[in-house]
């Protein structure tokens, strides 16, 4: 089983204070110790040649990945998978994203399931994942024997290969259980949409099965996307992912996505689009349930 270690270089293999000062991107002199406290780094990690690296720090977008490398040891570097700024490109409203939302949107794509991050920021982890995460201080580092001895022991225990059995069965237990609950909102919605005589509730009611069928894969496949604005596009890219969209159905579930209640005091919709945005919502339920009857058969339940 594939493991990664998501790492936010600002605060956590050196100090914050070194590297961006005003919030100013890391500057790559040639000479200068960047990573002061890489060698902790690698010695925590040595134990495990198996483990990948995503850099998760604001001044490692896509460009800089290359030059953050070089500042790691060579066997350190080929380690690096890449960096979750990578997924800025195809997610709207990247930057307004919590850490926590980019880290499990960036484990989605790219199918990671064992995980942990280490990360000077605390505000944006839901309780659940907290054993996915290691909280230190910005103007310490790794320079903390807390922080070292936390890391080195959540590391261990996510590369027991009995622990990973165990959680695995739970997870996908409790996984599918909050799934159903989210296919039963969007089973409610689609009642509302085809009932209510009002073309603005039609409208959300329809945008509403779109988004409980999206936290319903994202759920069934080991994510937590809060349902705030921000993260909408994030919750149907789960679901376009999933059922294999077309770029035509990716536009028609976006468009809907993108509708907003208060746009109707501006401009009545058309009773067509009305009756197509319930029809997609229909078809996207019928395509996430029998997603997730396929989920259920494959793991023999």
């Amino acid at each position: 089983m594939r493991s990664v270690l998501f790492l936010d270089i600002d605060g956590c293999a050196h100090r914050e204070s070194q590297s961006r000062g005003d919030r100013e991107p890391i500057q790559y002199a040639e000479g200068d110790r960047l990573l002061e406290h890489v060698r902790l780094l690698a010695d925590l990690v040595a134990p495990y040649p198996e483990l990948r690296i995503v850099f998760t720090a604001s001044s490692v977008g896509v460009d800089n990945v290359g030059r953050a490398k070089e500042a790691l040891p060579p066997w350190l570097r080929r380690s690096v998978m890449g960096s979750t700024h990578e997924l800025s490109y195809y997610i709207d409203q990247w930057d307004g994203l919590s850490r926590f939302d980019q880290i499990v949107g960036y484990a989605r794509v790219h199918e990671i399931q064992s995980w942990l991050a280490l990360d000077d920021d605390n505000s944006s982890w839901p309780d659940e994942f907290q054993k996915n995460h290691v909280f230190l201080n910005c103007h310490l580092g790794l320079s903390e024997q807390r922080v070292r001895e936390e890391l080195a022991n959540k590391l261990a225990r996510l590369h027991s290969q009995e622990f990973q059995r165990v959680t695995t069965q739970h997870s996908w237990t409790q996984n599918m259980l909050a799934a159903n609950g989210y296919i039963e909102a969007a089973g409610q919605a689609i009642s509302e949409a085809r009932s209510a005589t009002e073309d603005a509730r039609r409208m959300q009611a329809a945008k509403t099965v779109v988004l409980s069928c999206s936290a319903a894969m994202a759920s069934a496949q080991s994510f937590r996307v809060t349902k705030t604005e921000r993260n909408e596009s994030l919750l149907v890219a789960f679901l376009g992912n999933g059922l294999e969209w077309s770029r035509e159905e990716r536009s028609a579930a976006l468009k809907l996505l993108h509708y907003r209640v208060e746009d109707e005091s501006k401009a009545n919709t058309a009773p067509h689009e009305v009756s197509e945005a319930v029809s997609l919502a229909e078809a996207i339920l019928q395509q996430a349930r029998s997603w997730l009857a396929n989920e259920r058969e494959s793991h023999g339940h």
